[in-house]
């Protein structure tokens, strides 16, 4: 950006477009996305207007087709400015996911495919895109999941839900945060931890005492390495959030990408990964038993989550490092970045809920097991 206005330059730095524009996106299928005086159209890499300056709303191409907004009503036009698929919607997704996209005519919502044929009849009061096959879906007030043909395959019972990576999904049930797997199992319910507990093979049977003493272990534990954890991955996380700054029509700002992606491998990252196996580390080397705890469970499921988000971060600053990714593609990064953070901090707050539970059925009893076993 110069004066307030973007171009384009080459690896050198070398100006190749103009700095004309008041928004720019990366080129993808050819073509990049550019505003002007409050439109905005489509260039060539040699910066000539291969699409007019007309519509609202633009987002970069994918696979030969681009959304476009216009007077309220969105569509897909192709390289050649055609409207393949009318604008006659009142919103729809940006890009297709699972080779659909969630569009909304007369209130309601249904999927179309990239020809425009509607796959999935306009029937939901509110959809989100697909992702691993499956699309959450609020039928009524309560949201299910559906699956491409439109077979809904996880019923509508929860407040809300999100959208499935890496086989789970974040959902509201009954006023409580929880994750679910695919078979529409839940995760971090505490029924769902005691019953896991128990599929452990050869785990040697606990008195009451081992299971008080093991406990005892695990919260000092926790208490030693939650905080610095803590203090790692949130460093981590704000390394990660400049990297991310949007403006008001959801483009980010890449002139210092590659900065930030080095400050990322060289500190942050390796600095979240150092303390978490740390915790992992002196967790393994408890004796055995320990693992069929409902503590012991948490703590894995927590640390689990903490591990996929650094993992997340160090995919992003290998994409940001070579700047020219895609718009699909950042948007995609970002929203696995996102759910991957909001699991992680689900994991966090259900263990320290649990942790919460030991220490009051400690000043109650005197011991952590008494009111945990009642409960159950």
């Amino acid at each position: 950006m110069v004066g307030g206005k973007f171009g384009f330059i080459d690896k050198s730095g070398k100006e190749i477009i103009p700095f004309l524009f008041d928004n720019a996106t990366g080129f993808s299928d050819g073509l990049a996305s550019v505003a002007s005086e409050g439109k905005e159209g489509f260039i060539d890499p040699t910066g000539k207007v291969v699409i007019p300056f007309m519509y609202d709303r633009t987002c970069a191409f994918q696979q030969g087709l681009a959304f476009v907004k216009k007077d309220g009503k969105c569509g897909y036009v192709n390289a050649s400015g055609q409207a393949v698929i009318p604008l006659i919607y009142d919103d729809a997704d940006y890009y297709f996911k699972n080779a659909l996209a969630a569009v909304k005519q007369a209130d309601l919502y249904g999927y179309i495919d990239r020809t425009g044929k509607l796959i999935v009849p306009c029937q939901y009061k509110n959809a989100h895109g697909f992702n691993e096959g499956l699309a959450s879906v609020q039928l009524g007030d309560k949201w299910g999941f559906i699956d491409t043909t439109g077979t809904l395959v996880i019923d509508a019972r929860y407040d809300y839900a999100g959208f499935f990576t890496d086989g789970v999904a974040e959902v509201k049930f009954e006023g409580k945060d929880m994750k679910i797997s695919r078979n529409d199992k839940s995760i971090f319910e505490k029924k769902a931890v005691a019953v896991n507990a128990g599929q452990e093979k050869n785990v040697p049977k606990l008195t009451d005492a081992e299971e008080e003493e093991l406990v005892r272990q695990m919260l000092q534990l926790n208490k030693a390495h939650k905080g610095p954890l803590f203090e790692k991955v949130n460093e981590l996380n704000n390394a990660l959030k400049p990297t991310m700054i949007v403006n008001s029509k959801g483009e980010i700002n890449r002139q210092q990408w590659r900065s930030r992606a080095l400050e990322l491998k060289k500190s942050s990252l390796p600095e979240a990964q150092k303390q978490a196996e740390a915790y992992e580390k002196e967790l393994a080397a408890l004796p055995a038993g320990v693992q069929q705890l409902d503590l012991h469970l948490a703590i894995t499921a927590y640390l689990q989550e903490v591990n996929r988000f650094i993992k997340s971060c160090d995919a992003w600053a290998d994409l940001i490092y070579e700047i020219v990714a895609d718009a699909e593609q950042v948007s995609e990064m970002m929203q696995h970045i996102e759910t991957q953070l909001q699991s992680m901090n689900l994991g966090y707050h259900f263990l320290n809920k649990l942790t919460e539970e030991y220490a009051l059925s400690k000043s109650k009893t005197g011991k952590y097991l008494t009111t945990m076993k009642a409960a159950k």
